[in-house]
């Protein structure tokens, strides 16, 4: 879990090894590998008594299941997630929509900028960067009605 949580978006999208090695009776030891470079995700073990395994978990699976969707179905935020978090789902859930819009990132900017007084995703609030989705879903279903 750890290797996997230090990961960013863009390793993920490629294949990994995974190696497993049994530990105690209900324990297992994996090592995340590139498989183009053999090169070990590297993680460090100090502290990992103190780590809270289920946020860690849960930071993962949101990681995982964004890549997943990413030409699927709207991604869910669960109870659980942090508002940063949530945050970063929202942005890449536009980055969805813009693309398949045909954006240019200098369109996004001039939205922004018209709308809400702002160059960037990154400085709406979570109501704002809302109202952005709705309105790129919009668009997108006004693209497959015509």
């Amino acid at each position: 879990m750890l290797s996997l949580d230090v990961l960013n978006y863009q390793p993920l999208r490629n294949p990994l090894t995974i190696s497993v090695s049994p530990g105690d009776s209900n324990v297992v030891f994996c090592s995340i590998y590139d498989p183009v470079n053999y090169q070990s995700v590297g993680v460090s073990w100090d502290g990992h008594k103190e780590n809270n395994w289920q946020t860690i978990g849960q930071k993962v699976s949101l990681k995982i299941n964004s890549l997943q969707n990413l030409n699927q179905e709207p991604i869910q935020i669960s109870t659980n997630t942090t508002p940063s978090e949530a945050h970063a789902v929202l942005i890449y859930q536009t980055d969805r929509y813009l693309a398949q819009l045909n954006w240019t990132p200098e369109q996004g900017r001039e939205y922004l900028q018209q709308k809400y007084g702002k160059r960037s995703r990154l400085q709406l609030t979570d109501t704002e960067i809302l109202e952005f989705i709705d309105y790129l879903e919009g668009k997108l279903t006004q693209n497959c009605q015509m």
